[in-house]
């Protein structure tokens, strides 16, 4: 048989459910925001990376490409220059 008090028993049980689903959904909307910014933070990071790299190797194309030029022009020199007798 139902009675007054087993029905405000199962009133209890029933709000003390509610509430620990409210404070499990609060914290898996926390978790969630946490996440997406450090997955954010992760692709920023990864795109200054990136460019960093990129700007290092142009960088070093054009360094490599100014010492060919160096060296065929030292070439150029050292073949026109006549070996003493």
């Amino acid at each position: 048989m139902i009675t007054l008090d087993r029905i405000k028993e199962l009133e209890y049980i029933i709000i003390n459910f509610n509430e620990y689903l409210e404070a499990v959904s609060e914290g898996l909307e926390q978790l969630d925001m946490r996440v997406k910014t450090i997955v954010n933070n992760i692709k920023v990071e990864n795109e200054e990376l990136f460019k960093e790299t990129e700007e290092i190797i142009l960088t070093i194309k054009r360094d490599l490409e100014q010492g060919r030029t160096v060296v065929a022009e030292m070439v150029k020199v050292l073949s026109t220059t006549k070996s003493p007798p």
